[in-house]
């Protein structure tokens, strides 16, 4: 028997039509409620349809969502709400492993930007629930690893100076989790203990560590807050950034560290990432028993009881572990310890997986010259380092920079002057290094960098002259390096005019059309800042200012130099007032030509009549 259907269910269903719709795309009902494949993406049709990635099936909205959708759809911030949960959404379209984000980044962008003045719009309404702020934490996060990843793809020779918009992306990022976390604190949104864990890790991506200090105090000593302030992981994450920073209370930690394994049940285990950071508040502290004790737990019996169950243990746990045998080489101050994880790590004979990642590595080899005084047994860490990457496929620019500028640290606080013995090891680290891979610019860029300490221009001449006997490949970094160093050393002015001819010339070779912040920077430390300031290099920076100033990237970057170079000399503030009498006649830079000028830079040199 057919049910006589009520009179108003064709208004019911031209209401719920009408707001299923919006831009011919099916609006999911409730879009928090959504539960995602395991690639954590989603994609709408125009059809109508919602598709799940995993299986490609139509998901039909019940009763409840649809009665839920069409109570919340009367709200008057409801568009807004729609347009934050669209802007989160995008954080599940980024790769961790990859760092890709699907469809590019620029809408990935958009959605950053977009969030912040609806959430700003929306905090107020009690509609920011614990989940919905997670999700907003983790983009933000996201959007530090993706900024991370597009600074790393940028060439050597693109400047990252002040009107950067990757620069400037940081800053907004940076702006807006603090922000969030002034309203954590004062109760007008709450995160869990996963979103808490994000937002110190954000932290930590950030620098920012005394900030996080004293975020997680008030948290913690908040009676509202304290239960996830105090979650496992967020101390995992909190107490990772006490021991970076080496100021913590070892045995308040331990205490608190001590009470939850006292509190777990025979089956139960402590949060892995709690159990790293203890693992190093003890190498740290010197507590090498506690730490072994703690690693046993992390790796060997946990990996007995998958294996008495005949079961691979998961590639999650497994990087805890892998984490955990890195801790040992990075934060042991137990030499011996250490070197034993080093050799490990080396012979991959472990049942998980060991790659020496460099940060890790230059700790250790920080912690070994700090502790031993024994430079030969750290540059056979260095050696042995780089064999290993060489071995691997792995030496890129970026860790032969980050690698070499640790070593090189290390030998000129072995050698703080330049004398027979430092020359000879020097050249034997030449040999070495060279021996092992083939030369390259960082290793050469930081040796200049570096060798200014010794203020000597013999060395200045040689360490140039042994970069084209090699004849690496060089960016414009290469020629900012030598221009930079140069200053700590007495060179003829030709000499230092020669060096930065040398870098407009690898300028317009490499594409640049303007001169950016690092090139001017590289000039004024050659010049006006140099250990060996005299009237010659004051009078070549002021000639080539007045050639070169047209040709800045910006407006704001010239008057940036300006109010510097008078901040370090007032009387340079005349010279400026009279730069339209500074005579360049015995200047020739036939680089300017491929340069750009700028056009503000010359509206306001013409209004003002400087030059």
């Amino acid at each position: 028997m057919i049910r006589n259907i009520p009179k108003n269910s064709l208004n019911v269903s031209k209401s719920l039509k009408s707001c299923m719709t919006y831009n011919n795309v099916f609006i999911r009902p409730v879009p928090l409620n959504n539960k995602y494949n395991n690639r954590g993406k989603r994609n709408f049709t125009s059809q109508g349809k919602q598709f799940d990635n995993a299986n490609s099936s139509v998901r039909i909205p019940d009763l409840k969502d649809i009665t839920s959708h069409v109570a919340k759809s009367s709200l008057p911030y409801y568009r807004q709400l729609l347009a934050f949960d669209e802007c989160v959404a995008h954080n599940s379209s980024f790769d961790l492993a990859t760092g890709k984000v699907p469809g590019g980044t620029e809408q990935f962008w958009e959605s950053i930007h977009r969030v912040m003045p609806l959430y700003n719009e929306l905090i107020i309404t009690g509609e920011l629930t614990t989940k919905r702020m997670d999700e907003l934490v983790s983009l933000l996060r996201n959007g530090l690893r993706v900024h991370r990843l597009e600074l790393s793809k940028l060439k050597k020779n693109v400047d990252k100076d002040y009107n950067n918009p990757l620069i400037q992306m940081n800053d907004y990022l940076q702006r807006s989790l603090l922000t969030i976390s002034d309203d954590i604190i004062n109760c007008k949104v709450r995160l869990s203990s996963r979103g808490l864990n994000n937002l110190f890790k954000a932290y930590k991506d950030m620098g920012l560590s005394d900030q996080a200090a004293e975020l997680w105090d008030k948290g913690k000593d908040n009676p509202d807050l304290y239960g996830e302030f105090t979650a496992e992981s967020v101390l995992g994450s909190v107490f990772s950034f006490l021991v970076d920073n080496r100021e913590f209370d070892f045995e308040e930690i331990w205490s608190i560290y001590s009470k939850i394994k006292a509190s777990k049940g025979p089956n139960e285990r402590i949060h892995s990432e709690l159990q790293i950071s203890m693992i190093r508040a003890c190498l740290i502290k010197g507590q090498v028993e506690e730490g072994l004790a703690i690693f046993k737990e992390l790796t060997t019996e946990v990996l007995a009881e998958y294996s008495s169950k005949n079961l691979e243990p998961p590639v999650a746990i497994k990087s805890y572990m892998t984490m955990a045998h890195l801790s040992f080489i990075g934060y042991c101050v137990d030499v011996e310890t250490a070197d034993v994880f080093f050799e490990g790590a080396l012979k991959e004979d472990m049942p998980y997986y060991t790659p020496l990642q460099i940060n890790y590595v230059k700790k250790y080899m920080q912690n070994t010259w700090s502790i031993t005084k024994d430079f030969q047994k750290t540059q056979t860490i260095w050696e042995k380092t780089w064999k290993y990457y060489e071995k691997k496929g792995r030496s890129t620019s970026s860790i032969s920079s980050s690698l070499n500028d640790t070593f090189l640290d290390i030998f000129f606080a072995k050698y703080p002057t330049f004398n027979a013995e430092a020359a000879q090891s020097l050249k034997s680290i030449l040999s070495s290094y060279n021996s092992i891979k083939n030369m390259d610019e960082p290793f050469f860029n930081c040796l200049l960098s570096k060798s200014a300490v010794w203020e000597n221009a013999e060395v200045f001449k040689s360490i140039i002259k042994y970069s084209e006997l090699y004849n690496f490949p060089k960016t414009n970094v290469f020629y900012r390096c030598a221009l930079k160093s140069s200053g700590s050393v007495d060179l003829p002015i030709a000499e230092t005019y020669q060096l930065f001819n040398d870098l407009l010339n690898s300028n317009i070779s490499m594409g640049s059309r303007n001169i950016v912040n690092a090139d001017w920077f590289a000039l004024r430390d050659a010049t006006v800042r140099s250990k060996k300031v005299n009237n010659d290099r004051i009078d070549l920076y002021f000639k080539l200012w007045k050639l070169c100033a047209p040709y800045f990237i910006s407006l704001k970057n010239f008057k940036l130099y300006v109010g510097f170079d008078i901040k370090l000399n007032k009387a340079y503030s005349r010279v400026f007032q009279d730069m339209r009498f500074v005579d360049t006649s015995d200047i020739y830079l036939p680089q300017l030509d491929y340069f750009m000028r700028n056009n503000d830079i010359d509206n306001y040199l013409y209004a003002n009549t400087i030059m």
